[in-house]
């Protein structure tokens, strides 16, 4: 838990650039050693972001960063979709109610800083990515994250994402995830 106090204020969220790359890889690093250390598989034995995917990101310009007084303090991508591991879903269904053109922005890669941890930054970014879909008129995002990463669970439900069912990752039945979607 960081004993900083980070004020609204003194927060901003931006598109990421090659500069940010080493906080990027840093933060996402940081991320997996947390998962591993909480015993989560998620991002670990090479299924995590790569340098590749923080760059492939940059390039189509869905990387982001939320920043305090001008330091990466969290990293995420946000992704027109339509992203191939959302086509099949189980224990559940897509609700196409909200959204009857099917188009949707996805949430990735979300990790923050040790640095912030414990200010609520991982919320303050995803209300703030978003207010980015919604602004750029995505009539839904979505999102997924490990069973057991009960930390990304509680933000993303408390930023009124509906669970979805069961996705798996590249097919992977080993990697299957919880997907949530929340209409704008």
């Amino acid at each position: 838990m960081s004993n900083l106090e980070v004020k609204s204020a003194d927060c901003d969220m931006r598109p990421a650039t090659v500069d940010d790359v080493p906080a990027i890889i840093a933060t996402l690093e940081t991320g997996r050693a947390l998962l591993a250390a909480d015993g989560i598989d998620q991002w670990q034995h090479g299924t995590g972001p790569s340098v590749a995917d923080v760059t492939n990101d940059l390039m189509q310009g869905w990387g982001r960063v939320f920043c305090v007084k001008n330091q990466v303090a969290a990293t995420a991508a946000l992704i027109p979709g339509p992203d191939a591991n959302y086509d099949v879903i189980e224990d559940g269904r897509w609700d196409k109610t909200g959204n009857p053109s099917g188009v949707y922005a996805t949430i990735h890669r979300v990790a923050v800083s040790p640095a912030y941890r414990g200010n609520h930054i991982a919320r303050r970014f995803y209300l703030r990515l978003i207010e980015e879909a919604r602004v750029r008129g995505f009539a839904e995002v979505r999102v997924d994250t490990h069973e057991d990463n009960v930390r990304m669970r509680h933000v993303i439900e408390g930023c009124g994402f509906a669970y979805a069912g069961r996705i798996y990752i590249d097919g992977d039945r080993t990697q299957p995830r919880r997907a949530y979607q929340l209409f704008l």
